[in-house]
């Protein structure tokens, strides 16, 4: 910080006394009400809620509060607030310093005051504690940005590197006079800005990479089954919290603890039932009949005595359908999880069902047809273990 920006801080803050970001409501969530097609924040929440497993430093994780995502970090005496703006727009461009302080002008903001990408992240500057800054794109970045990349505390984020100096010289120029309500300048948000570059192609891979060394840390299940279900959680969860309204601004606050703890019931929802007792309840949470769950046990007796069977199916080719099936079950839930299918808990299963009954062959191994009943009672199968449900995800 310069002189100018802590002068400005110290007369500011002998005047106003901000509130806690624990003790206020988010003053705008505009943002949950156009989410369809925000696959991209999701997955950037769910490396945090993962980030937040891998470090005791992360205490929180919300999303659609303060900013697209907020995270609180526990510093050496104080908790520190780190405002994260994700940007998953296809541009024709790499990121620029132009573009970071585009103003949008419009005629009841004629000078377009306030609407850039850094003045938004800076007047996030607003509470009581200490603020950092964060962009997330998919899309890379101009080399006179790069010095973002780095570590706050690296060399090269001062103004005696060369690069550095010229880049606050650069936005200076471009939003003179930009204050936080702190007191704070773009020098400071320059300073405290962290630009992460992730693809889109890549933060799937990643995520579920860090996802199963986590759950084998934490001694749970890390078979590839287990992660995808769980990794599909964590997205879920990222848009349900963001989607709820301010009534339950606190809800979407999600710690370490609360994390874990969900985690654990995803794996295992019904630690003292069976596996008989868990397709009941999945049936019953769709709000299916007893003539349905009779139909589906049938079909899932007759799938294990096939599978078992000598001479029906080999152990590769049971094993590679099984796949086929929790594939197209993984779509599915899916869709229904993002909003792009919207049924009723029957309505699904029926969905369900018929698209399973319905696959082919995946390997040339597999030389007869696929029994639908056979398949069905896989899917009943993968039910009872707690890889699939009838419902939209609920945290």
């Amino acid at each position: 910080m310069n002189s100018a920006d802590a002068s400005a801080t110290t007369k500011l803050s002998s005047k106003i006394v901000l509130p806690s970001v624990f003790d206020t409501s988010p003053f705008d969530l505009g943002g949950i009400y156009a989410r369809q097609g925000f696959a991209y924040q999701d997955d950037v929440a769910a490396g945090f809620y993962l980030q937040m497993l891998v470090s005791s430093n992360l205490l929180e994780v919300s999303c659609e509060t303060y900013d697209d995502i907020l995270l609180v970090w526990q510093d050496i005496n104080d908790k520190v607030l780190e405002f994260v703006q994700v940007k998953a727009e296809h541009l024709d461009q790499l990121w620029t310093i132009a573009k970071l302080c585009e103003r949008t002008k419009t005629s009841k903001n004629p000078h377009g005051i306030g609407s850039s990408i850094l003045e938004k992240s800076l007047f996030r500057d607003q509470y009581s504690e200490t603020s950092r800054f964060r962009i997330v794109t998919c899309r890379q970045i101009d080399p006179h940005l790069t010095v973002l990349t780095r570590k706050l505390s690296h060399e090269h984020r001062a103004v005696s590197y060369g690069p550095f100096n010229d880049l606050t010289e650069g936005v200076g120029k471009r939003l003179p006079e930009v204050m936080s309500k702190r007191g704070n300048g773009t020098l400071f948000w320059l300073s405290n800005a962290f630009w992460d570059v992730l693809a889109e192609g890549d933060i799937i891979r990643l995520n579920k990479q860090t996802l199963t060394e986590v759950l084998y840390g934490l001694s749970l299940p890390c078979d590839p089954d287990t992660v995808r279900v769980i990794y599909d959680n964590l997205r879920a969860l990222a848009k349900e919290t963001a989607e709820f309204g301010v009534d339950k601004w606190k809800q979407k606050r999600i710690s370490r603890d609360q994390l874990i703890s969900r985690i654990q019931g995803w794996i295992d929802p019904y630690p003292d039932k069976g596996k008989t007792e868990r397709l009941e309840r999945k049936f019953n949470d769709a709000g299916l009949d007893s003539v349905c769950l009779n139909a589906a046990k049938d079909q899932q007796r007759f799938y294990l005595q096939k599978k078992r069977a000598t001479g029906y199916y080999n152990t590769e080719q049971a094993e590679e359908i099984e796949q086929q099936v929790l594939d197209k079950l993984h779509t599915l839930r899916s869709s229904l999880d993002s909003g792009k299918t919207t049924a009723s808990g029957a309505q699904f299963h029926d969905l369900c069902l018929n698209e399973v009954r319905g696959l082919q062959p995946s390997n040339e191994s597999t030389n007869q047809s696929l029994i639908p009943i056979y398949l069905a009672g896989c899917m009943y199968e993968i039910t009872a273990r707690c890889r699939h449900r009838f419902t939209r995800f609920q945290s």
